[in-house]
């Protein structure tokens, strides 16, 4: 049952001898992909129980869920496709493979991949290969954990007619070699290589299980086509009726003494963080020309403020902070809600949420800290021969990587809340206009309390102020034209926000606290938003 009390499916009972290749159909919204998801555990039923060889799932979920392989629909939604296919299957073996050694992981990668004949392909971006291709490539990384289940949503509906021959010839291939396979699909000529199938009725009815051959005198009909046509009427209830009266559930759950269940695992947390970030960096890597768009717009920017702007000023400052948060924000807000799917798919094999996040900071941070070498480098060399120039150039490209990094875990937060990748870029915009305009520096916001103190949420506040300490080398030692000395930045913040905080300073520690309470709030929504979506989480 889901939200607002909509039934996705009534109940339903049968038994899938193992072994067996079997396929669920039925019309366009009859709970096919529903069932399929209720049989694993990814979409937790309202009632009932399944078991999985003789155990079931709710209870033993820790157990079984590593035993199972599931294929989504979207491959996309199961593999990377910036990784090649060897380093596809060589991360996901790393990470749920944690009792096997690595030899004996790459053997295994080897053999998975000759089976499924993509062994000539190991060396190819997954993103380059044919739809059938990366089809295979989806089940090699779940044969990996040698699952006594295979499930599959519509791996066909992409394919060529002799793609789609020679792939269902290769999932009975490891049915016969001792997986059971179960896929939902829309296209009768599947059932040529099945053994049994599964019709779900209009409105999540279960109206038959049974072997292929039977299904048309079952119906009473002489098409598979007209079959669909009869599920997909109001008689799909009297259907389900029909089925129960005639089919009894045994209580055999067969022999399933020669599986070997895996009850532990070793869990190395900084083990899954290494080889996270070998496979996040792989990604970027490989993706060379997005990395080096995101690398060159530090120049650009950076170019662009010293052609505006003759010398440092506060609005200097400012769009240095600004271009920082633009920077982290940018660099992280899709790389969560791109990969949700795999995510919670590799949380099926202990993967955890802390490693997972600190791989992704790790490396936005290095991209982070050339970003800032970049930016803070040229406007050294452009300001050097000014009245003011930049002063303390290391700290200033430590600060600005820091607000790179505070601002990478605000990008990596709003990418965690979303739904979908479309939806978080709707959510920039409006997180990063406020910076501009409550930070106090294009408009002042003294004497407006409440606004004053909505800036503290404000990255940009604590940043531009950080910066604003550190460019203190023009206090004494230059004079203008007219013989004024000028003003050390930091004085002018006083002015700038109704705060009680000594300016006199020129350490931003208190920023640096400021700013580590936001990136450690913004870690506890992610990992908040990450856990919530566990399945059977106690």
């Amino acid at each position: 049952v889901y939200k607002k009390g909509k039934i996705g499916l009534h109940p339903c009972s049968f038994e899938i001898e193992k072994n067996s290749m079997v396929a669920i159909l039925g019309p366009t919204g009859c709970g096919k992909s529903t069932l399929l998801k209720t049989l694993i555990g990814v979409t937790p039923s309202a009632g009932g129980k399944v078991y999985i060889a003789g155990l079931e799932l709710k209870e033993n979920y820790e157990l079984l869920k590593t035993h199972i392989g599931y294929v989504p629909q979207h491959d996309h939604d199961a593999i990377h496709f910036d990784l090649t296919v060897l380093q596809c299957l060589t991360y996901s073996a790393r990470l749920r493979l944690p009792n096997i050694a690595h030899e004996e992981q790459d053997r295994k990668i080897e053999r998975i991949l000759r089976k499924l004949n993509i062994y000539h392909e190991k060396e190819n971006l997954v993103k380059d290969l044919s739809g059938g291709q990366q089809k295979r490539v989806s089940i090699a990384v779940e044969l990996l954990i040698d699952p006594i289940v295979l499930v599959l949503d519509e791996p066909t509906s992409p394919l060529d007619p002799q793609t789609i021959s020679d792939f269902l010839l290769m999932l009975k291939d490891l049915s016969r070699q001792g997986t059971t396979i179960i896929m939902v699909t829309h296209k009768p000529a599947d059932l040529d290589y099945m053994d049994e199938c599964i019709f779900m009725g209009v409105g999540g009815y279960l109206t038959y299980k049974g072997k292929v051959d039977g299904v048309l005198n079952y119906f009473k009909q002489n098409t598979i086509h007209e079959v669909y046509k009869l599920v997909n009427s109001e008689a799909a209830g009297l259907l389900a009726k029909k089925y129960y009266e005639q089919n009894k559930l045994s209580d055999s759950v067969g022999d399933w003494s020669n599986i070997n269940f895996s009850r532990t695992r070793n869990i190395n947390y900084f083990s899954q963080f290494f080889y996270l970030s070998l496979r996040y960096l792989a990604r970027k890597l490989n993706d060379y020309k997005s990395l080096l768009l995101t690398i060159i717009q530090a120049p650009v920017i950076a170019i662009l403020m010293t052609w505006i702007f003759p010398e440092i000023n506060h609005i200097v400052l400012f769009f240095i902070s600004i271009s920082a948060i633009w920077f982290g924000t940018n660099n992280s807000a899709k790389e969560i809600v791109s990969e949700k799917q795999i995510f919670h798919r590799e949380r099926m094999y202990n993967q955890g949420i802390i490693p997972y996040i600190f791989s992704k900071i790790t490396i936005l941070s290095i991209i982070g800290f050339i970003q800032s070498l970049i930016f803070i480098s040229i406007l050294h060399i452009n300001y050097k021969n000014s009245f003011v120039h930049i002063s303390n150039d290391v700290e200033m490209i430590i600060w600005m990587s820091f607000t790179i990094i505070v601002s990478s875990l605000f990008g990596l937060m709003l990418s965690a809340i979303s739904e979908t990748s479309e939806k978080v870029m709707g959510f920039i915009p409006i997180a990063l206009i406020p910076q501009i305009m409550i930070s106090g520096i294009i408009v002042k916001i003294s004497g407006k309390i409440f606004i004053s103190y909505i800036s503290f949420l404000t990255i940009a506040r604590w940043s531009t102020t950080g910066l604003s300490r550190l460019q203190t080398e023009v206090e004494k030692t230059f004079f203008n034209p007219n013989g004024l000395s000028i003003v050390p930045l930091r004085e002018n913040l006083g002015d700038t926000f109704e705060s009680t905080l000594n300016f006199n300073s020129n350490e931003p520690t208190f920023e640096m606290y400021i700013l580590g309470i936001h990136a450690i709030l913004y870690f506890i929504i992610i990992y908040l938003n990450l856990r919530d979506r566990d399945l059977y989480r106690n």
